[in-house]
């Protein structure tokens, strides 16, 4: 009983605290994958810092954000999660200024890391569900410049995705399944035609983890 006690009250203080949106408390389970109660995941911590660094979000709204997250928990951003988020945020800025960071293969991975994440019953009632994105064409020359386009584009659609190149043809994103899932990626289809010109694009979307031989052909997984 002593264990349930503990919980209880960040369990109830989830479940009344509307502070996160949805986009957003996609991280809960990342950060925290062994429940509200369980340790922080400081690789996933990292990940999420260096994503907001590439996508031109500042530090100070990566930590306004991890503050609506503690506060769905319940307690108080701790200094050492603000300060390993910082330096996080400041090595990927670095990068991204310095011409390294939109080349590097953390998007895939991060794609790769909310797709594959398991279920919890943790955080069902709380968090949304994660849905894979997959826009394929065929490109006549390799321009970037429909790739970058499709790609910005899935963001705007899609606010809060994680979104990344898998081939000059080829963009996954991992997306929040809500109520808005349908509208939105209808929205996108027909964006999408528009900006790549070569070939009719074609816009996929199922529902996370996926299976495995289709998780090493997306994510160059080995083995």
């Amino acid at each position: 009983m002593a264990v349930w006690r503990r919980r209880a009250p960040r369990r109830d203080a989830a479940r009344s605290a509307g502070t996160a949106r949805s986009d957003l408390r996609i991280q809960l389970p990342l950060l925290w994958p062994d429940g509200p109660d369980g340790r922080l995941d400081p690789d996933a911590l990292q990940a999420l810092s260096r994503e907001y660094a590439r996508t031109g979000r500042g530090v100070e709204e990566l930590l306004a954000d991890l503050d609506q997250l503690c506060s769905v928990l319940g307690m108080r951003t701790p200094s050492r999660m603000i300060e390993d988020s910082s330096v996080a945020w400041a090595d990927a800025f670095l990068d991204t200024v310095g011409g390294v960071g939109p080349e590097s293969p953390e998007p895939l991975a991060e794609v790769e890391r909310r797709v594959m994440r398991a279920d919890s019953d943790e955080w069902r009632e709380l968090v949304p569900s994660t849905r894979l994105l997959t826009i394929t064409w065929e490109p006549t020359k390799p321009d970037r410049s429909a790739l970058e386009r499709v790609m910005a584009e899935v963001r705007r659609t899609f606010p809060g995705a994680a979104v990344a190149e898998q081939s000059v043809g080829q963009v996954v994103a991992a997306v929040d399944g809500d109520a808005d899932l349908d509208r939105r990626t209808a929205l996108l289809r027909t964006r999408c035609a528009e900006l790549v010109r070569s070939s009719a694009p074609t816009v996929q979307v199922e529902p996370g983890p996926v299976d495995a031989d289709l998780a090493r052909r997306l994510f160059r997984r080995a083995g």
